[in-house]
């Protein structure tokens, strides 16, 4: 544990954890706050989950999510299995999404004291875990938590302003619209469309489109 309370930054307490969940089989993680009764995805203080955060994002997964249902009555962690027997009746979309991106099972973890959570996610099955595994990553997890809360936010975490027409193309392009379809909607050409959308990922600090729309969604920018 002694890696967790020594990290210096960020990037380094993500890496202590990435080693110290390996054994286990998790080899992605997200920490967050529990979202309100407005469903938006909420602040994500540390993420290790390439490329699925940005797709939950985009397809409005959190309105699907019974992780976020059973997170607000519930304080204890859970498996992925567990809560699909408990809640059969929602969360399957987001389950298959999942899935296909190489994610089978996960462990959730809230965090009371700072209505925070804790997400890993794993290849296989964690059907197999016994009482002192699931004891041991939730106290690693959670000082993981407490731990990422003494690190001020980075620039990637409050990025800068849009423009009202940077806003208006990347929310298109959270629609899935190219560049010539968002020429069309605010009548522009394809060019200028794109060089809004090439704007804000600069502005936001993203590597794709799709980051950029996640970004703008986690700041309520879009």
């Amino acid at each position: 544990m002694h890696t967790i309370h020594n990290a210096t930054s960020l990037e380094g307490l993500s890496n202590a954890l990435a080693d110290m969940m390996r054994p286990f089989g998790i080899n992605a993680f997200a920490f967050g706050q529990i979202p309100a009764a407005s469903r938006d995805l909420g602040e994500l203080s540390l993420i290790r989950w390439p490329r699925w955060i940005e797709h939950y994002a985009i397809n409005g997964f959190a309105y699907h999510d019974s992780a976020i249902d059973e997170m607000q009555v519930s304080r204890e962690p859970f498996t992925w299995s567990e809560l699909k027997f408990r809640r059969p009746e929602k969360g399957g979309r987001v389950f298959e999404a999942c899935s296909a991106f190489g994610w089978n099972d996960g462990f959730i973890i809230p965090i009371d004291q700072c209505r925070g959570f804790v997400s890993l996610a794993a290849p296989s099955s964690l059907q197999g875990w016994d009482s002192a595994q699931r004891s041991e990553v939730t106290a690693v997890a959670t000082a993981a938590y407490v731990k990422s809360l003494s690190f001020p936010a980075t620039p990637a975490q409050s990025p800068r302003r849009l423009s009202a027409r940077e806003q208006e193309a990347l929310s298109l392009v959270a629609l899935g619209m190219s560049d010539a379809d968002i020429a069309r909607v605010i009548d522009v050409s394809t060019s200028t469309a794109h060089a809004h959308v090439e704007r804000a990922k600069r502005r936001l600090g993203a590597k794709t489109r799709a980051h950029a729309v996640a970004l703008a969604l986690r700041a309520k920018m879009i």
